[in-house]
C-alpha cells in the first residue's frame, strides 16, 4: 500500500517501486552538526524554514518594492520562487536519475511526487482525470493536501487574496519536464491560504495549459465562481517572448532569403520552384506544388511540383472551376489540415499517394486569388503550428513572384515579336543627289511613303517628305555629309520622321554612306532606313511592362513585416535610390497608421553603397515614422556606410545598434520593459 503519495489504481504498481528506491535513496542521511553537514545517498542538502521561502519571503519582497505598489512585489515574488523552483526540479531530477539509473520516463515521473514527500515539499493526490503522455497533449491534475507553502501562510495567521503555493508548481512542474524531455508548467487554481479546501494544480504543455484550465473550470461551473485570481508563471511568459523573438527573426531570415533568389530568378518556373523548396524545408512538410489559376476560365493548373508521384501528377494536375478543389482555393483562406479530411472528392490514385498534413495557401494579387502554394507530408499528420506564419510569409513572395515573372514574360514576348517584326520589315533605300533631289527609292521605300515612284523621284527629299519643324536640323546633317571635310566627323546614323502621301508621319532611323565620283568628288548620298514607327509604340509598351516589373521588385525588395505587436520591421536589400526610399516612406507609415505600431526597425544589412540625397531621405522617413509616434532604430549599418554618413554634413541623431537582433531586443525593451524581457537579452 502506498504511503507517501496517492495515485488512481492503475499507477499504483510503479509508484510502489518508486516508493522502494525513493526510500532507500533517504534512508542513507546522516546528519553531522560538527561539520555542518546533512548527506543524503552521498549529496549534501541543507534545511531552510518553510516559512522563509514563502509568507516571509513576500513580506521581505513587499518591503524592498513598497514604493513599486503591491501588486508589482507579489508578481516579483512569485516569478522568482517559481523560476528558481522550477529550475531545481529538473536538476534534482536529472541527478536522482543518474543516481537511480532511471531511464524509462513514467518511472522517472513517479520518483518525483515521493521525492516531493521525503524531502518535505508536499504531499501528492493525483487525480485520475490525469493523463501523463509524452507530447504536448500531457495533462496533470493533482492536489497538494500539506503543502509547506499554505502550511506557513496558515500558521503565520495570515491569508492571501492569491494563490501562494508557487515554489510547488514550479518544482513539480521542473521534475516532470525533466522527466518527459518536454516543456512543462503547473498553474495552482485552488489554494488553502486563500480560504480553498485544497491546494490544487494542474500541469500541461505551456501552449495547452490556458484550454486544460478553462476545460477544467467548464465542467464544474461552481467550482469557477472560487478560482478567480490564477496566474501562468512569469518564466513561461519571458519563454514566449523569446520563443517569439526568435520566429520574428527566423520570418525576417526566410524572407530576406528568399527575396534575394527570388531576384536572381529567371522565369516562372525558377521562381515557383524557389517558393515550393523554400516552403517545404520551412514546414517540414516533403512534397508541394502551385496551381495557377486560369484567368478567363476560373481553373487550376498545376504549374509547379516536387515530391510527388507520376499518377498523383497525372490526376491532380487540373482541377475545373466547379470542382471542390477549385472552390477551396477560391474561398481564398488558409486551410491547415489533414488530406483525407478535406471536404473535397479524391479518386483512388490520390488516396493511394498517402498524403497525410496539408497546407492549402491560396495566393492573391489586388484582392484576386491568382494561385494557390500547396505543401504536403507523407509521415505527418501535422503542419507545424509554427511554420503557419512563415508559410503564409511565402505565399505573399509566391504572389509577387508570379506577377514579375508574368511581366517577365509579357516583355520577352514584346521583344520576340519587335524582333520577329524588323527581320521582316526590309528597309528604305534612298539615293539623294548634291542638289537634295531624289534619285532613285526603292519598292519599300514607296510602300512606306504611299506613293508611286514616279511621285518621288526628282523631287526635293526635305521640302516634300520631311515634317517643317525638322527640315532644317535633318538639311543641317545632310550639308555637314555634302561637305566631306575629313575633319568633320560623318553622320553615319540619324532618326527622324517622314511624311507619308497621306500626311502621316513614319519614324525612320537612317544609316547613311556618302558616294563618291572617280575623282573623288561627292555623288550623293545613299540611305538605308528602317521604319522603327511600330517599333517606338512597342518600346513603349515594353517601358510600361518594365515599370510594373521595376514596381513588383520593388515591393518584393522593401516588406514592412509586424513581426510582433507594435512592431515592425523593414529589411532594406540593394542600392537605395530617391524612388525606393520614396515608396520606403509611403508603406511604412500606411502600416505604422494601419498597426498602431510604436517601433520601426529599419535593416540596411543589405545596402552597399548609400550618398548624402538617400541619408537625407532616411532621416526624413525617421522624422515622419516620429509625427505617427513610432520611434525608428536603424540596424546593419556597415562600416563602409558608417564612413560615407559621417563624412555627410547631416544631422545623424538616431537611435542606431549594430544588429537586427539587439534592433529587436531594445524594441521589445521598449514596449515591455526589462522585467518582461527574454532572458537572452541583456539589459546592460
Amino acid at each position: 500500500m502506498l504511503d507517501t503519495v496517492k495515485v488512481p489504481e492503475e499507477f499504483e504498481p510503479i509508484f510502489l517501486k518508486a516508493e522502494e528506491y525513493v526510500g532507500k535513496y533517504f534512508s542513507e542521511r546522516r546528519d553531522d552538526p560538527t561539520k555542518g553537514s546533512i548527506e543524503v545517498f552521498g549529496e549534501r542538502y541543507i534545511l531552510l524554514r518553510a516559512a522563509s521561502m514563502s509568507v516571509d519571503f513576500f513580506d521581505t519582497v513587499k518591503n524592498l518594492y513598497r514604493y513599486a505598489g503591491e501588486e508589482e512585489a507579489v508578481g516579483v515574488a512569485k516569478s522568482f520562487l517559481f523560476d528558481i523552483a522550477h529550475a531545481l526540479g529538473k536538476a534534482d531530477a536529472r541527478n536522482f536519475h543518474r543516481k537511480m539509473n532511471l531511464n524509462d520516463p513514467i518511472e522517472k515521473l513517479s520518483a518525483g511526487p515521493v521525492h516531493f514527500s521525503h524531502s518535505g515539499w508536499a504531499f501528492v493526490d493525483l487525480s485520475p482525470e490525469s493523463k501523463p503522455t509524452p507530447d504536448e497533449n500531457f495533462y496533470l491534475l493533482y492536489d497538494h493536501p500539506y503543502s509547506f507553502e499554505a502550511d506557513s501562510w496558515e500558521k503565520s495567521g495570515k491569508k492571501s487574496d492569491f494563490p501562494v503555493c508557487v515554489m510547488n508548481a514550479g518544482y513539480s512542474s521542473g521534475w516532470c519536464e525533466e522527466s518527459f524531455g518536454i516543456s512543462l508548467v503547473a498553474v495552482e487554481i485552488l489554494c488553502r491560504a486563500k480560504g480553498d479546501d485544497v491546494c490544487r494544480f494542474i500541469m500541461a504543455h505551456p501552449s495547452k495549459i490556458e484550454d486544460r484550465i478553462a476545460g477544467y473550470l467548464e465542467k464544474d461551473p461552481e467550482l469557477a465562481k472560487k478560482i478567480t485570481k490564477y496566474e501562468i508563471p512569469g518564466f513561461f511568459r519571458r519563454k514566449q517572448v523569446e520563443d517569439a523573438q526568435k520566429e520574428a527573426e527566423n520570418l525576417i531570415s526566410i524572407q530576406r532569403d528568399l527575396a534575394l533568389s527570388l531576384n536572381s530568378a529567371s522565369g516562372l518556373d525558377s521562381a515557383l520552384g524557389i517558393c515550393v523548396d523554400s516552403a517545404i524545408a520551412i514546414s517540414g512538410m516533403d512534397c508541394g506544388g502551385v496551381y495557377l489559376v486560369n484567368g478567363s476560365s476560373g481553373s487550376l493548373d498545376l504549374a509547379f511540383h516536387r515530391g510527388l508521384s507520376a499518377d498523383f501528377i497525372e490526376s491532380a494536375s487540373h482541377h475545373d472551376a466547379d470542382s471542390d478543389s477549385a472552390r477551396l482555393v477560391m474561398a481564398g483562406l488558409p486551410v491547415y489540415s489533414q488530406h483525407h479530411e478535406l471536404d473535397i472528392e479524391m479518386d483512388d490514385v490520390r488516396c493511394r499517394e498517402g498524403l497525410r498534413a496539408i497546407a492549402i495557401l491560396p495566393v492573391q494579387n489586388n484582392g484576386k486569388v491568382i494561385a494557390c502554394l500547396n505543401v504536403a507530408s507523407h509521415t505527418t499528420d501535422e503542419v507545424p503550428a509554427n511554420a503557419c506564419d512563415a508559410l503564409e510569409a511565402i505565399t505573399a513572395q509566391v504572389g509577387c513572384a508570379i506577377v514579375r515573372a508574368k511581366a517577365e514574360d509579357a516583355l520577352h514576348t514584346e521583344r520576340d515579336r519587335a524582333k520577329q517584326y524588323l527581320d521582316v520589315a526590309g528597309v528604305i533605300l534612298l539615293l539623294i543627289d548634291p542638289d537634295r533631289r531624289v534619285r532613285h527609292i526603292n519598292r519599300k521605300g514607296c510602300e512606306i511613303l504611299g506613293c508611286e515612284e514616279s511621285e518621288v523621284a526628282g523631287r526635293d527629299w526635305f521640302e516634300n517628305f520631311i515634317p517643317e519643324q525638322f527640315r532644317d536640323e535633318t538639311a543641317g546633317v545632310f550639308e555637314s555629309l555634302m561637305v566631306g571635310d575629313e575633319g568633320i566627323e560623318p553622320v553615319e546614323y540619324y532618326e527622324n520622321p517622314v511624311l507619308t502621301k497621306e500626311g502621316e508621319e513614319r519614324t525612320i532611323v537612317w544609316h547613311n554612306a556618302v558616294l563618291r565620283n572617280e575623282d573623288g568628288t561627292i555623288a550623293g548620298i545613299l540611305c538605308s532606313g528602317e521604319d522603327i514607327t511600330e517599333r517606338k509604340i512597342l518600346e513603349q509598351k515594353l517601358q510600361g511592362a518594365f515599370d510594373e516589373l521595376k514596381k513588383s521588385y520593388e515591393e518584393v525588395s522593401i516588406p514592412v513585416i509586424q513581426v510582433w505587436d507594435k512592431i515592425l520591421v523593414i529589411p532594406v536589400i540593394g542600392t537605395l535610390d530617391d524612388l525606393r526610399v520614396n515608396r520606403l516612406t509611403e508603406a511604412m507609415l500606411s502600416k505604422i497608421a494601419d498597426t498602431k505600431s510604436l517601433v520601426v526597425i529599419i535593416d540596411i544589412t543589405g545596402v552597399h553603397s548609400i550618398d548624402s540625397s538617400v541619408a537625407s531621405h532616411i532621416f526624413g522617413v525617421v522624422q515622419a515614422a516620429g509625427l505617427l509616434g513610432a520611434e525608428c532604430v536603424v540596424t546593419g549599418i556597415a562600416p563602409a556606410i558608417a564612413k560615407s554618413m559621417i563624412a555627410l554634413d547631416v544631422n545623424i541623431a538616431m537611435v542606431t545598434r549594430t544588429t537586427l537582433q539587439e534592433g529587436l531586443a531594445y524594441a521589445m525593451r521598449k514596449l515591455f520593459g526589462k522585467r518582461d524581457l527574454p532572458a537572452a537579452i541583456s539589459l546592460e
